[in-house]
Order: C-alpha cells, then sequence, then structure tokens
C-alpha cells in the first residue's frame, strides 16, 4: 500500500495521510468480505484482531515492531495504555517520533527489532500484545541481514518472558516465503519448547500464538 500515500506520507501531511488509510482500506475490506474472506486481509481487519486478543487477554501494552507509515500506531492509540513501536529505517523512525511525539504513552524506537526486543522485553511487567511486522515487503520498507527477522524476534521474546504474553504476527511476507514452512516450523519449536500446550494457528492471514 504505497505510491500516493508514501508521497503523502514524505511530504508530512499527516491528516490527509490518515483520511487516504481509511479509504483504501474500507474498500479493501468491502471487497474481501465480498471475495469470501480470502487473503490477504485488509490491515483494518487486522487490527481488529489486536482489539479483539488485547481486550480478550486483558493486555493493556502493545509492542510492535515494523512501523513503517505509523499506521497500526494510529489506529490502535486509544486501545493501550503504552505502545512501543520498532522501526529499523531511520527516516521513517524520525517521521513516525514526530507524528506521535504529543502522545506520552506511545514510544517510537530506531533499530532492528530483534535486538532492541532484549531491553523491551526486560522492563515489560504487565500482560503485553506483541504485533510482529517487520518482515521486508519492498518499497520504502527496511531490509536489514534478514528479509524477515520474525523468527529472531520470537526467541528474544520467548527468552525473556514466559506468561501473560500473546503475540500475533502479520502472515502476509511470511507463508508466501519461499521458506515459510521452516519458518513456521522454527516459530513452533521455539514455542512449544517453552509452553508446550501453547496454540499456534494462522487465520485471516494473522499468525496467532496464544496460552
Amino acid at each position: 500500500m504505497g505510491g500516493l500515500r508514501e508521497w503523502f506520507f514524505y511530504n508530512n501531511r499527516g491528516l490527509i495521510h490518515d483520511l487516504l488509510w481509511y479509504v483504501i482500506q474500507y474498500r479493501r475490506r468491502w471487497q474481501w468480505e465480498r471475495s469470501g474472506r480470502r487473503l490477504p486481509a485488509p490491515y483494518i481487519v487486522k487490527h481488529e484482531i489486536i482489539k479483539d486478543y488485547a481486550k480478550r487477554f486483558s493486555c493493556s501494552t502493545l509492542v510492535e515492531t515494523g512501523t513503517y507509515l505509523g499506521d497500526t500506531v494510529n489506529a490502535l492509540k486509544g486501545q493501550f495504555k503504552k505502545i512501543i513501536s520498532v522501526e529499523l529505517d531511520s527516516f521513517l523512525c524520525q517521521r513516525a517520533k514526530t507524528k506521535f511525539s504529543r502522545f506520552n504513552h506511545i514510544k517510537i524506537i530506531c533499530g532492528n527489532g530483534p535486538e532492541v526486543l532484549k531491553d523491551i522485553c526486560s522492563g515489560i511487567e504487565e500482560p503485553c500484545l506483541f504485533w510482529l511486522d517487520s518482515t521486508f515487503s519492498g518499497g520504502i520498507t527496511a531490509r536489514g541481514e534478514l528479509i524477515t527477522p520474525v523468527v529472531s524476534e520470537i526467541e528474544e521474546i520467548f527468552q525473556k518472558l514466559s506468561d501473560k504474553i500473546i503475540v500475533l504476527i502479520n502472515a502476509r511476507n511470511i507463508l508466501p516465503h519461499p521458506e515459510g514452512k521452516k519458518i513456521m516450523l522454527d516459530i513452533k519449536n521455539i514455542v512449544l519448547a517453552k509452553h508446550p500446550g501453547w496454540k499456534i494457528k494462522e487465520r485471516d492471514d494473522v499468525i496467532r500464538i496464544t496460552p
């Protein structure tokens, strides 16, 4: 979802960018419903999934990897007491910091997800929901050493935290990946080694890891 929206973002036209995002998302949701909910699900649906799981498991903190244009933070800023979002690209990170600077409960961090999560997880004591969306997807998105760092991110989360967490992963660029099956197997091995009874399932383009 780039092009025109990315141009508005680069030119710091926040309100127009946000309105355009909602217009595009509601149209895509209508198309998604009309098609029988075939993948990929639009982001507005994924945001509703995040809200549902946060409410269901009483999560007051959201940690996101992959800020991009700040759409998820913007859509969920009123749903959580604390939001931390990590962005690898320095330009996107600084723009997001500016965009959300007036919100005291939102923190934007520049850096690589797996590395930054070490410190973030060490400071988490309350129930927390993780939204992992840092897979390289072309355009202006940043790419680190790995196209998708999600396995390393899962390792960090489950090394540092053992309970009171929910992990949701944007599956859009993971499952179609040439090593998608191996990535899913690695995720399952990490999670189930720590929590044999936890559930790992994918629906509506979201991988859900829950107790």
